[in-house]
């Protein structure tokens, strides 16, 4: 499975993890496994999936989908984004 979700683009991967945290019939477990592998893929990864874009425009996305998440998800999901966001700086 590792080896599936690692062939998938990344910009598909921000997409199909946010739509999974926002997917309200989506199990709590759900949606804390998309925020972990989000927090990574930002974290870890993102200057390679929109590597023509500047760093201050990278971090504004970062930044905008943070809040996006954060507003929506539960107090977990909140945690997990508040997480990302301090690595972020």
């Amino acid at each position: 499975e590792t080896e599936t979700y690692d062939t998938i683009p990344g910009q598909t991967k921000i997409t199909f993890l946010l739509q999974a945290i926002r997917d309200v019939s989506a199990a709590e477990e759900v949606k804390q496994m998309a925020a972990v592998l989000l927090r990574r893929l930002l974290s870890s990864s993102f200057e390679e999936v929109y590597p023509s874009l500047a760093i201050d425009m990278q971090t504004a996305i970062k930044t905008e989908l943070l809040a996006g998440i954060q507003s929506e998800g539960s107090s977990n999901i909140r945690k997990k984004v508040c997480d990302i966001a301090s690595t972020l700086g």
